[in-house]
Parts: structure tokens; sequence; C-alpha cells
């Protein structure tokens, strides 16, 4: 995930969660939809609301 620093430290500073962060990294990296990473982001665990999620582009 090293070549991803640039991009967590520019989350980090919007106050997102660096374990939401690498989460919506490697999801990506996965392949997974748009959508279903939406949905896993704010998930009560997750703590993110849908502003914040999809703010993450």
């Amino acid at each position: 995930m090293k070549k991803f620093a640039a991009l967590q430290t520019k989350y980090l500073a919007q106050g997102i969660k660096e374990e939401n962060i690498e989460y919506a990294i490697s999801a990506v990296m996965d392949g997974s939809k748009r959508e279903h990473i939406l949905e896993n982001l704010v998930a009560d665990y997750r703590g993110m609301n849908t502003i914040e999620a999809n703010q993450m582009k």
C-alpha cells in the first residue's frame, strides 16, 4: 500500500479513519463494485456517514 501513501494522507487530513481508507483501497483493488464499498463504509461498525463515504472518490 506504499504507493497509496499520498491518497491516505489526503483522506487522513479530512478526518477519515485509516482503517476505512485501507478498506476502500483494498476493495477497489479487489474489483468490488462502488455500491458495495459505500454500503460497507457506512455500516455501523465503520462509523462513516453517506456524505463522507461519497467524498472518497
